[in-house]
Parts: structure tokens; sequence; C-alpha cells
């Protein structure tokens, strides 16, 4: 298995840091505008429930229900975000609308299945908060506001592309001098350090690291430039030692060869000696 270098890791891990990074903070700022986004429509659609609930108080006391009609509609013309207006009376049924001659039954079962003031429905593919408010406590009966959510939608997803692409080259540009640091910082000494070593391999122990720092990498160079002094100091004494031994040896043959002559010529003058004793006992014997 090939093992990644320190600078694919580092790499690695800055990508990885960067997509967390980036990630987390779309998701946060999507949440954060999201929320402000709906919680001004909300806040806006209340106010047209009640501003329109009041203004539809008197149509529905006299029972002027196409005027009813007509100042709904218009309501909605003016307002882009409206989806819809309608009022039910006491009983639920609806007395006025903007939908035209056929209001979608389904709707009002939606809107009607708790007593909440906000329900979030799926019209047609579109999302929409229904907000109700009775109208003078509810004797009248209540009002429906529908605001649409397409435009906040599409608000939001322009948003999101434009705080991505931002937010992307904030972060690219930010790893990008973040690894311009940690290369002059880390890899370049240990690569210097790391060349040193091989070097010292090839030619010997003489080469030194360049220390350009007081860091951990610094403290590293100055420990491998102590090493390799201590390494040479100990090579230089085993070159001694191994000098003075070849001196000893030498020595010590020369004195064994000496000896040896000195033995061989003992041995030589025991030889003539013992000769000429041998000729003194003949000439006695005669």
């Amino acid at each position: 298995m090939r093992t990644l270098s320190l600078r694919t890791k580092i790499i690695y891990r800055l990508a990885i840091m960067s997509l967390c990074s980036m990630s987390v903070l779309l998701v946060i700022m999507h949440r954060y505008v999201s929320h402000s986004f709906h919680s001004d429509l909300i806040n806006r659609g209340r106010f047209l429930a009640h501003t329109i609930g009041d203004q539809s108080a008197t149509p529905i006391l006299t029972q002027k229900f196409l005027a009813l009609g007509l100042m709904l509609a218009d309501a909605k013309g003016v307002n882009k975000d409206l989806a819809y207006l309608f009022i039910t009376d006491r009983t639920g049924h609806v007395i006025a609308h903007t939908f035209g001659d056929a209001f979608p039954t389904d709707l009002k079962k939606a809107t009607h299945s708790d007593k909440k003031s906000l329900h979030r429905i799926n019209m047609d593919g579109h999302d929409i908060s229904d907000i109700t408010s009775p109208i003078l406590s509810g004797t009248l009966g209540t009002i429906h506001v529908g605001m649409s959510e397409d435009r906040i939608n599409s608000e939001l997803k322009k948003l999101f592309y434009i705080a991505a692409t931002v937010i992307i080259v904030f972060f690219l540009t930010a790893a990008w001098l973040l690894w311009l640091s940690l290369e002059r910082i880390i890899i370049r000494p240990i690569k210097n350090l790391e060349h040193t070593f091989h070097k010292a391999q090839e030619t010997g122990l003489d080469e030194a690291v360049t220390v350009t720092s007081d860091d951990e990498i610094g403290q590293l160079g100055h420990s491998f430039n102590q090493m390799a002094e201590h390494l040479s100091v100990v090579d230089l004494q085993r070159t001694n030692v191994i000098a003075e031994l070849n001196e000893s040896n030498q020595a010590l043959v020369q004195m064994i060869s000496e000896r040896e002559q000195a033995e061989a010529r003992l041995a030589e003058s025991e030889e003539k000696l013992r000769l000429i004793l041998d000729s003194a006992g003949r000439g006695f014997s005669v």
C-alpha cells in the first residue's frame, strides 16, 4: 500500500476541514435567513389579515358580498405575495374569496383541520402560509390570508448561490494562504532536513541543516546538527582507534618476526656449539 506524503495528507485535511466548515456555515446561514424571511412573511400576512378583516366588517354587516369580493380582489392585486383571500362566516361557510367561480374545497378542509391561526399547506405545487384572523372577535366570521412562499424561496435560492460562491472563494483563498504558510513553516524545513539526511548518507556527516526558526521544526534541525556533530566525533574516534590498533598490530607482528629471527639464530648457535663439543669429545678419545 502506497504511503501518502506529508504534503498530500495536509492537502486532504485542509480540503476536508474547508468542506465541513463551508457546509456547516451554509446550513446555519440558510436556516437563519429562511427563518427571518418566513417570519417577515407571516408578520405581513397577519397585518394584512387584521387590516382587511377590519375593512370587511361593514360589507359583511350590510351583506354587500359583491363589494366584499371586489375588495379582496383589489387587495390581492396590490400585494404580490398574496396567493388568495377568503372569508368564512361563523358557521364556516365561504362568503367571499379570490378564486373566481370555483372555490377549492380541499383548501377549506386543510385550513379548518384545527383552530390554529397558521397553517403551512401546499397548493398546486406552491408552498403557502395560511393565516387566519377573526373578524370582530369572530362574531362576523374569519378571514384567511394565503401568503405565497414562492418569492422568498426564489430569493433564498439566489442568496444561497451567492453566499455559497462567496464562502467557497473565501475558504479557497484562506486554505491557499494557510497552505503557503504551512509550506514555508513545516514542509520546506522537513524537506530540507530530509535532503540533508540523504546527502549525509552519501557524502558523510559534515552536512548541516540550515535552521531558520526556533520552533519545533527548528529544534529538530538543531537536534539533527548536534547528532551529526556527535556522530562525526564518534567516527573520528573510531578511525583513530582503528589506526592505533593497526600500528599496535604492526608492532606486534614486527616483534614476533624479530623473536622468530632471534630464536632461529639461537638455534643455529646451539647447533654450532653442539658440533664443536662433539668434535672436541672425539679428539680426547683418540
